[in-house]
């Protein structure tokens, strides 16, 4: 295995859960904050911006793997 097919893997085990469930991993970030602004983490709802960004650099991220990982593979 080339190291690029090994960069695609790596891109892409990070970037398909981040496609897949951006809210939950966004609320997971702001359940992080909230711990360290001393408020209730139980109360904290993501933003809409941060969920679409989330998602957005989880297609990047999976798009980018999947391309790394054919051409690393050839």
């Amino acid at each position: 295995m080339s190291g690029h097919a090994a960069a695609g893997l790596i891109l892409l085990v990070f970037g398909v859960p981040l496609m897949l469930w951006p809210y939950e991993l966004a609320r997971i970030d702001e359940e992080w904050d909230a711990l360290s602004l001393k408020r209730p983490w139980w109360e904290v709802e993501p933003a809409d911006w941060k969920v679409d960004l989330t998602r957005y650099v989880g297609r990047v991220l999976t798009a980018l793997g999947a391309v790394l990982l054919f051409f690393g593979v050839l």
